[in-house]
């Protein structure tokens, strides 16, 4: 992955971090000098790196598409073929929507390849049970497809153990709270706290 690509998704994962929205709560944010180290610096330069990391692979895109020997089969360029091009508001749209598909696809999609291999790793019983569940439904050497979900049960469960053993977001997206008592303590309306994904799964340390 590009260098400039990894900085876009480095700045979205830590713009989760609670509290990193009081920043547009301080008026002169945009005064302070970009060189500034720490999260004051990252603030500053997410607005640039994010609009091109919109930008970038969406002026490729656009390219590719007018070229007249084009095959792009992208989910995007799919979903543009039906819209109208001079419609900028539809287009504005689905830039946003490549861009959103792309970035949250790429840390959930690593992070769950990565844990799939240590558990198969650690567990080769269940690689066993899993690739058998496979040739007896489909047959030896074909691929699954979406159908095909409803009758791969062990495979699901895989799945869904993965996602609960090592979730891609651990803390969670900070969500602003409500009044409320929770085990005796008092939430205050307000404040912007995480969901603490890995904790609510069981998951400790």
């Amino acid at each position: 992955m590009p260098a400039r690509n990894r900085k876009v998704i480095e700045l979205l994962d830590f713009s989760m971090i609670a509290g990193w929205n009081a920043f547009k709560y301080i008026p002169f944010i945009h005064l302070l000098p970009p060189w500034l180290p720490g999260l004051v610096a990252d603030h500053l330069a997410f607005h640039d790196v994010f609009q091109e990391g919109v930008d970038r692979p969406w002026n490729t895109l656009m390219e590719d598409l007018r070229r007249p020997d084009s095959h792009n089969s992208s989910l995007i360029a799919n979903l543009l073929s039906d819209i109208d091009p001079d419609d900028d508001q539809e287009m504005r749209r689905f830039k946003k929507f490549g861009v959103a598909a792309i970035v949250a696809a790429t840390d959930s999609t690593v992070s769950v390849i990565s844990t799939f291999s240590i558990a198969m790793s650690c567990y080769p019983d269940a690689q066993l049970r899993a690739q058998q569940e496979l040739d007896d439904i489909l047959g030896r050497g074909q691929m699954p497809t979406l159908e095909d979900r409803p009758s791969l049960p062990y495979i699901e469960a895989i799945l869904r153990e993965l996602m609960r053993w090592h979730p891609a977001g651990p803390m969670g997206i900070p969500h602003d709270t409500s009044e409320d008592i929770y085990n005796g303590y008092f939430i205050p309306k307000g404040p912007s706290i995480p969901s603490m994904a890995r904790q609510i799964e069981g998951i400790e340390g």
